[in-house]
């Protein structure tokens, strides 16, 4: 961690509960004054100090097969050397959802089947978004083309997906309304895949008519897989 700028947090942890304070903190007299002007009584509260390097330098490893991405983090916590591993899974359009049952937990000694938090992971996951790290990383490896249909039908949209590889074209649909936080149901859906954007272009001309703003060809792409609601 010597070659990287440090962050250092000040964490709250109750002992009795195993679990931290909401707040977070830049010095451990900042944690104290707050202690002590709430409801909390300072001697159920241990102090953590947590320094992590820059978050440009935590490893993310991508795993599309097991959908279970993994975080590693070299840190001190009270200036002791620990390293954690976390595990974030994210929907298809890269966004962490526990409302629609993504999970995040961690992985202590390198046991991906753990499904709990330890108390240094705890605290970490305290100081670091963790999710938002996989988030990142997952939204880099795709990019969406517009599918030139210059419509929305129930706030979708259809695109065509590349992937990181730029050898699979999914046709997608992406739900612009969707918020990430708090709704349930999917915010991108995917269709039939192709080996080129060409490809899944023509596939697509069998929907369209000839007006601009084609909602209708939207509307025949999707009874075409019984997904006009209707």
């Amino acid at each position: 961690m010597s070659n990287n700028k440090k962050t250092t947090k000040f964490v709250g942890y109750f002992e009795h509960c195993s679990d931290t304070l909401d707040e977070i903190f830049h010095s451990k007299k900042e944690l104290i004054n707050f202690v002590e002007k709430s409801k909390y009584d300072i001697d159920d509260i241990t102090i953590h100090k947590v320094t992590y390097s820059d978050i440009e330098n935590i490893k993310v490893e991508l795993d599309f097969d097991t959908e279970c991405h993994k975080v590693f983090v070299d840190c001190l916590i009270d200036d002791k050397k620990t390293t954690s591993s976390f595990i974030v899974q994210v929907s298809n359009a890269g966004d962490y959802e526990p409302q629609n049952g993504c999970y995040f937990h961690g992985c202590s000694d390198n046991d991906f089947s753990h499904n709990e938090f330890s108390m240094e992971e705890k605290l970490i996951s305290k100081c670091i978004d963790i999710p938002s790290l996989v988030e990142d990383e997952f939204k880099g490896t795709y990019e969406l083309y517009d599918a030139g249909f210059h419509c929305a039908i129930d706030s979708r949209n259809l695109y065509i997906k590349e992937n990181a590889t730029g050898d699979e074209y999914t046709i997608v649909t992406l739900n612009e309304s969707h918020n990430s936080s708090f709704d349930y149901g999917e915010k991108m859906k995917e269709y039939d895949s192709f080996d080129s954007h060409e490809e899944a272009m023509e596939f697509l001309e069998q929907f369209r008519t000839n007006e601009h703003y084609d909602c209708k060809g939207f509307y025949n792409f999707l009874k075409h897989y019984n997904d006009d609601n209707e």
